[in-house]
């Protein structure tokens, strides 16, 4: 089963978000968080089997933003991020923004909101 972190502060794009994957993929168990603080907490606890395989991560939230998570990614053993996949998704269409992203290792890609259908299927393939 693959496991979904979704780090976003606006609620009700975590639901469409939630609601879009498990249309793509019923298989899946999804943990929404309003900030990078709750699931940076819960990388550093999980078990390595329950590590996420993808986070999907907002920029701009208040506590710990998209830009902070990435820098304590950057302080976790290697090992605790080896299986998963970030995927920036933000409504900034800075081109500074995409590229600061796409510099982290750990950035598989940059997505500009709001996020298709297709795109999560193809990174949930």
């Amino acid at each position: 089963m693959k496991r979904v972190f979704i780090v976003d502060d606006d609620n009700m794009y975590q639901m469409i978000l939630k609601h879009q994957m498990l249309k793509v993929n019923k298989e899946l168990y999804v943990q929404s968080f309003a900030n990078g603080r709750p699931a940076m907490d819960l990388l550093t606890q999980l078990p390595e089997a329950e590590l996420p395989h993808i986070i999907l991560l907002d920029i701009n939230m208040p506590t710990m933003d998209g830009w902070q998570f990435l820098a304590a990614c950057e302080q976790l053993p290697e090992e605790r991020l080896s299986r998963s996949v970030i995927y920036m998704i933000s409504s900034s269409l800075d081109t500074r923004d995409k590229e600061r992203a796409l510099a982290s290792r750990f950035v598989k890609e940059y997505i500009c909101k709001p996020v298709t259908a297709e795109q999560l299927a193809q990174m949930l393939s």
